[in-house]
C-alpha cells in the first residue's frame, strides 16, 4: 500500500475519511477496512509539524495514480 508507506514517512497525524468512517492512513488495516475503491472520493485530515509536506506528498502520489519514482 503506497499510501500507507507515504503517510508513515511523516510525523503528522494523517486520517482518511470515507463513508462516515475516519481511520489512520498510516495503518494498512485501517485503510483496508475503509473499503474505498478506485474512483471513490475520500477526504484527508492532516495535522502536525510537517502537514504541508505530507499533503504535498500524498496529493502527488494520488495525482501520479499511486506510482512513486
Amino acid at each position: 500500500m503506497e499510501l500507507v508507506k507515504m503517510a508513515g514517512r511523516f510525523a503528522s497525524e494523517i486520517l482518511i475519511k470515507f463513508n462516515n468512517r475516519e481511520l489512520n492512513a498510516k495503518s494498512i488495516m485501517g485503510v483496508m477496512v475503509l473499503g474505498a475503491k478506485c474512483g471513490d472520493t475520500v477526504e484527508f485530515k492532516i495535522n502536525g509539524e510537517d502537514e504541508q509536506a505530507a499533503w504535498k506528498a500524498i496529493s502527488d502520489l494520488i495525482n501520479d495514480k499511486f506510482y512513486e519514482d
